[in-house]
């Protein structure tokens, strides 16, 4: 019995030597240990089909920014890593993606998408499950009023198409247009803003041609266009099926101004569309990108810097905004979202940075006009 009492002695004495120890380590030996712990923030850009050109270049700049972060001490020692989902420029894969994120990889703040019917599919499941959701450069007006979860680095595109219309009126004094637009979360509200606008400075749209993403040639919609005898044609469109509408004009021998919106602003639209673009008008956002950024960009990955239609700029510092907001107030979603709402003149590569109530940040737009495949300023 002594023995055996002894024995007990020894195990309890150990047993409470060692509730000690691990009652006292939190917040030294254990603290040390999460903090090899990576931190993780989902990505879900449209890397193949339509949004590809976004989407790269988007990445790009995404891998760079927490290549930054992690050079400047991750956040508070912890390294930051990304899981980057491909999106597909479409509903159903960017929320299948976006919901393996959140059970698979367990992140609370989710980068994406750029096309817009993409990040409005996603934003209602974002806003409900209260995980942060920051698209780089989604245009359609709806994605932010979604909630208070969702925010873009970008301009809402309702206010390209008021834009555009009063350019048309004032500028170019014609007063009938037609109207090409894809019948999504991006190309409607645009078309709508647009003739909406335009009706109310006094001009007439003599046709609204609406069509879908699986529309073959355009033929239909172009010839329709050219009975209403307009003197514009504007295409709220993606480079795909803009080209391929712009081809479908010249076939058939319109004999009108063509205007574009943002969503044919890339240079693979106006290699491809050649001298079919010249004195086509696209309205753009003013690169306020840094010099610095850009060089570091193009010397990064190769060639001219792609514009600040690319989104690089804005998906950069989308990450370094995610990044603040972690080292700041942590991981819990409530807090980076207030803190992201309370964002204020933050300086970026693509420019300062304020969001306004609704979560969309301001920028400057001015039409310019296709020359030699370059966007340029009128003269």
């Amino acid at each position: 019995m002594k023995i055996l009492f002894n024995i007990g002695r020894v195990f309890c004495s150990i047993s409470f030597s060692g509730l000690v120890f691990w009652l006292l380590m939190p917040a030294t030996y254990l603290w040390a240990a999460d903090q090899d712990k990576s931190v993780t923030v989902g990505v879900i850009l449209p890397l193949t089909g339509e949004g590809a050109f976004w989407g790269k270049n988007a990445r790009n700049a995404i891998t760079m920014a927490v290549e930054d972060v992690n050079k400047a001490g991750g956040i508070n020692g912890r390294p930051l890593r990304v899981a980057i989902e491909d999106g597909r420029c479409n509903g159903r894969d960017s929320l299948t993606a976006f919901n393996k994120l959140v059970t698979v990889d367990r992140v609370k703040v989710v980068i994406g998408e750029i096309c817009s019917t993409a990040s409005m599919a996603m934003a209602p499941i974002a806003q409900r499950k209260k995980i942060v959701m920051i698209t780089p450069c989604s245009e359609g007006p709806g994605i932010t009023k979604v909630g208070d979860y969702i925010f873009r680095t970008w301009s809402p595109n309702n206010r390209q198409g008021r834009i555009m219309a009063d350019f048309t009126f004032d500028q170019l004094k014609i007063k009938r247009v037609a109207v090409l637009s894809i019948l999504n979360d991006f190309g409607k509200p645009l078309a709508d803003a647009f003739i909406s606008r335009f009706k109310e400075r006094g001009g007439k749209i003599t046709y609204h041609a609406e069509y879908s993403s699986s529309s073959a040639d355009m033929r239909s919609e172009v010839l329709r266009i050219k009975q209403s005898n307009p003197g514009a044609v504007y295409m709220a469109t993606y480079p795909a099926d803009g080209l391929t509408a712009l081809r479908q004009i010249k076939a058939l021998k319109l004999d009108v101004k063509i205007l574009g919106s943002s969503g044919l602003d890339t240079a693979d639209f106006y290699k491809q569309a050649g001298t079919l673009a010249d004195g086509m008008f696209i309205p753009t956002v003013i690169d306020t990108t840094t010099d610095e950024f850009r060089r570091r960009y193009s010397e990064k990955f190769g060639g001219s810097w792609p514009g600040i239609n690319s989104c690089a700029g804005v998906a950069y510092d989308d990450m370094q905004i995610i990044a603040a907001a972690l080292r700041e107030v942590g991981n819990n979603p409530a807090d980076i979202r207030s803190y992201i709402a309370a964002i204020k003149d933050m300086p970026g590569v693509s420019g300062p940075i304020s969001f306004d109530a609704e979560g969309n940040i301001d920028m400057n737009i001015e039409v310019r006009v296709v020359r030699g495949g370059k966007l340029v300023e009128r003269q």
